[in-house]
């Protein structure tokens, strides 16, 4: 029997795709909830014999996938981010870009002695989630080559889980649109930003189960936020039928004044009229979609 208080999450950044790097430094990464895992797919045979059941499945291929949800902080997932955004963190900025990063992870059962290994995980998408209230929420999406599973921890070391102070919707930061606040005017309760990287997975025969290559298709950049209906409100909701574009800027961090600031600096937006009771609020929800220049996040550490 295995107790979920003694499950962890390894994780060591690659120099080469697929590659576990030699007497690796695993850190211990915190999670919400983890179901990065391998599905084995399978074809059913179509053979014809001298009776009426059928000759099962054979397994043909693997895919290596799943999520990585954790309570947002400050520097703790930067290198997650990064990968994300296939780029380098630039004077604490990261835009998106080509540079490939993957990472060889491991899930632990450690009460139990039981340790699968992932590599050539790759960013397939990233998410960031700000509700009306609770903690903000980082979520990646992996993709990767190869697994394996062992009754052994992983060979190296392992550092233990850096602690951060976790992101709440009470340190979201002043929200611009094109550059102006939005406080006073508008009343924006709730924010998600999601970036897609298109990755698609490369099978080349010979290589058994595992995928040749993850290989990244066009940045597709979308999410939407909920705004109380007002004058402004019906501004942003007339834009939709001219196709005009929007300028967001979002700022969220911590109280030690630790804190990221994502922006975007062209984006489209579609909505509808709100609609409720008599006793209700009304708000809308926008849809926006980022198009020809790449969203910024800025990371500033407390002074």
């Amino acid at each position: 029997m295995s107790s979920g208080a003694k499950q962890s999450l390894y994780i060591v950044a690659e120099a080469a795709a697929g590659t576990t790097p030699n007497n690796p430094k695993w850190a211990t990464l915190p999670f919400k909830s983890l179901s990065l895992d391998g599905a084995p797919n399978k074809t059913e045979s179509d053979t014809v014999v001298d009776g009426r059941i059928g000759r099962g499945s054979y397994i043909t291929g693997l895919e290596i996938a799943g999520d990585i949800e954790a309570n947002a902080s400050f520097a703790t997932y930067d290198a997650l981010l990064a990968a994300a955004f296939f780029n380098e963190w630039k004077t604490d900025a990261l835009s998106v870009g080509e540079v490939r990063k993957t990472f060889s992870a491991v899930r632990a059962y450690r009460d139990i002695g039981n340790y699968h290994t992932f590599k050539g995980l790759h960013v397939a998408k990233f998410a960031l989630d700000i509700p009306e209230e609770g903690l903000i929420t980082f979520k990646f999406t992996m993709a990767g080559l190869e697994r394996s599973q062992a009754n052994a921890a992983p060979a190296g070391t392992v550092a233990a889980a850096a602690l951060a102070e976790e992101f709440t919707n009470v340190g979201v930061g002043e929200i611009t649109l094109d550059g102006a606040p939005l406080r006073g005017v508008a009343c924006v309760t709730a924010f998600s930003f999601e970036l897609d990287n298109g990755m698609k997975a490369q099978k080349c025969l010979g290589a058994g189960l595992s995928a040749g290559k993850q290989l990244e298709g066009r940045a597709t950049i979308s999410g939407s936020f909920t705004v109380a209906w007002s004058q402004k409100s019906a501004e942003i909701y007339e834009k939709q039928f001219a196709n005009g574009k929007l300028a967001l800027v979002v700022p969220f961090g911590d109280a030690a004044g630790n804190k990221y600031e994502l922006s975007l600096p062209v984006v489209t937006v579609k909505g509808s009229l709100p609609s409720g009771g008599a006793d209700d609020l009304l708000s809308t929800q926008f849809e926006y979609t980022v198009q020809d220049v790449s969203p910024v996040l800025k990371r500033v550490a407390k002074p």
